[in-house]
């Protein structure tokens, strides 16, 4: 019961992938990559775009299982969100972009290390767990010669922790201090949001706060990062009862060639 309530959570109002129960089952039922990426173009194409969730038809069609439940958050999940943003800016982070979504089409090992090392299905939202990590070595090391396929000379990760934070729209949230710390305290068959919500209790963690990792190529900055992804959440915002914000440190935007090149200055400098 625990189990399916957190599933629930999760894929309602954490807005990582259009449809994690098909995308968990995509997972499952393929035996190798190459025999799950040989279906993957129409997936990846059709939820890539933001634009592409309004068509509830294919979703119906797609989808049933969800849809009277979760159709009201879709979005696909957050590296392929990115890379094929319409608010990319014009310049080498977007064609880098691009070309990690083509390249992971392609079953391209950089590509999938990339994707790999991000954060996809947060779970355990109800029990406090809400710092989804990714890893960040996989994404901090990746460095690819990619000379004949585009105008930069290699193409590097950086790692970023995108904080999000969301709540109901037009809520009257009581701020009684309400000492109940644990997800089982409370009456399991009232609304999920007084286990997410704010009651003044010091000792609950933040359940309404995520951090979650995103994998990008170096190209793009933490600047970036924020400015694509709050784009593409307000349309969300605009159209749920749900308001999300997005925010990117530049100081949890890490990538190896900033780190090397400020080395080589501090030892010029001393």
């Amino acid at each position: 019961m625990v189990k399916q309530m957190v599933a629930y959570v999760s894929t309602l109002v954490l807005l990582l992938i259009t449809d994690s129960y098909s995308f968990v089952q995509f997972e499952h039922t393929c035996s190798a990559l190459k025999q799950c990426t040989s279906n993957t173009e129409n997936y990846f194409d059709k939820w890539a775009d933001p634009k592409d969730t309004s068509d509830i038809n294919y979703y119906n069609e797609h989808h049933s299982i969800h849809q009277e439940v979760f159709y009201p958050i879709n979005l696909p999940l957050l590296p392929i969100l990115f890379a094929r943003s319409e608010y990319l800016p014009n310049g080498q982070c977007k064609e880098d972009s691009r070309l990690f979504f083509n390249e992971l089409r392609n079953e391209t090992l950089w590509a999938v290390q990339m994707f790999d090392s991000s954060s996809k299905y947060p779970d355990g939202i109800l029990y406090g767990n809400t710092r989804h990590l990714g890893n960040f070595d996989e994404c901090y090391n990746l460095q690819v010669d990619v000379r004949e396929n585009s105008g930069n000379d290699k193409i590097t990760g950086r790692y970023c922790l995108v904080d999000l934070q969301y709540q109901r729209k037009n809520a009257s949230v009581s701020r009684n201090i309400v000492r109940k710390p644990f997800i089982s305290d409370f009456d399991p068959k009232g609304t999920f949001w007084d286990a997410i919500e704010e009651r003044g209790n010091p000792y609950r963690i933040r359940r309404y706060f995520l951090q979650l990792a995103l994998c990008v190529p170096s190209a793009c900055s933490a600047e970036d990062v924020e400015t694509v992804l709050k784009s593409s959440i307000e349309t969300i915002n605009k159209n749920n009862n749900i308001e999300i914000q997005i925010t990117v440190d530049k100081n949890f935007c890490q990538a190896a060639v900033e780190a090397s090149n400020s080395v080589a200055g501090e030892r010029i400098y001393w």
